[in-house]
């Protein structure tokens, strides 16, 4: 029943529209199209184009969208739906242009920064795309849940372009509208985990696999800092092995659970998902890790190798120089027979 009154009432509208706009349309053009009848004219096939949109003839509503603009350019709605038209159809630039000039034409109006700050997105055009964003918020009440897409959407514009500190501030934001929102609280997490408040970021990790105990990167993340910690080690390697059953060839989570072996002990398991692990891609972490497993298994070769790997890779750690300074130093000097 429902469908047939939608449907029912697509029809009314269809009809109204067309027999408004025609109307509009030959009232204006008997009138020669005066100053008064341009505007006329504008709105008339302005709704003639809302009547194809209805009736989902794409090509025929963006006609009548640029008539609608060519006798009045000053119609906001047209501009609008000219641009999502264009948008829709993948006619990029001219999507833009139509929607920037209906921003200008209603400078309050956020639906057209809205898809703006969506085409800007999909361009990857960072600046643009955040300077859309930015817009939206100061105009909607920062209090609103509704708003939290905005807030991500803006937090990861804000990291792609190094400014940490405003994408955190975002994500927070998100988190005090919904203290249950994963992506939220895995991002904070590993925020302030980077920034050394680690007790905070066990505490998000743990919050977000309460919700989401298939939440495979957090349960990586409080694996591996578990481990870094040297602390509940067994709980460490349960939830890294949660990770690994959802991705069980992911670098990382193999990473994690070699250095959990490490801190337990356990160099030959270390040591094989190590292995493991630096087969999938070339990482100076992983490196450094399997530097330190193998002087652990006294293999000094190896370790060097390693770390001289992991170097190459990433030449400012300073931790791996040291570690290489002082295995040369305690090697016995040869003499010459």
């Amino acid at each position: 029943m429902r469908q047939k009154a939608r449907a029912w009432l697509t029809a009314c509208l269809v009809v109204g529209h067309s027999w408004f706009g025609l109307s509009m349309v030959w009232a204006a053009q008997a009138a020669n199209a005066s100053a008064k009848e341009s505007v006329a004219l504008g709105v008339a096939h302005y709704i003639l184009g809302v009547r194809y949109d209805l009736l989902g003839e794409e090509n025929a509503a963006i006609r009548e969208y640029t008539q609608s603009v060519r006798f009045d350019g000053q119609v906001f709605s047209s501009h609008l739906r000219l641009g999502m038209s264009y948008a829709r159809q993948g006619i990029v630039p001219r999507a833009i242009d139509e929607l920037t000039l209906a921003a200008r034409i209603n400078p309050k109006e956020l639906q057209p920064h809205y898809f703006l700050a969506l085409i800007y997105s999909s361009l990857n055009d960072v600046p643009k795309a955040v300077s859309e964003y930015e817009f939206l918020l100061s105009g909607l009440t920062a209090e609103d849940p509704r708003n939290i897409e905005f807030f991500s959407y803006l937090g990861k514009l804000y990291f792609t372009q190094g400014k940490d500190d405003k994408a955190l501030a975002q994500f927070e934001r998100v988190i005090a509208l919904d203290p249950k929102n994963t992506g939220a609280l895995y991002i904070v997490g590993s925020c302030y985990l980077d920034r050394g408040r680690r007790k905070e970021a066990i505490d998000l990790f743990k919050r977000c696999i309460a919700q989401d105990p298939m939440e495979d990167g957090c349960l990586n993340s409080l694996s591996y800092t578990y481990a870094e910690d040297g602390v509940d080690l067994d709980e460490a390697l349960s939830l890294v092995n949660r990770a690994l059953e959802i991705h069980s060839d992911y670098a990382a989570y193999l990473d994690t659970r070699g250095w959990v072996y490490y801190r337990k002990g356990l160099y030959l398991e270390a040591l094989k998902d190590l292995s493991r692990a630096a087969d999938l891609v070339q990482d100076a972490a992983i490196n450094d890790h399997l530097g330190d497993v193998s002087f652990k298994l006294n293999n000094i070769d190896a370790a060097k190798k390693y770390w001289q790997e992991s170097l190459a890779l990433d030449p400012d750690q300073l931790s791996i120089r040291s570690k290489l300074e002082s295995v040369e130093k305690s090697l016995p000097v040869k003499t010459k027979p």
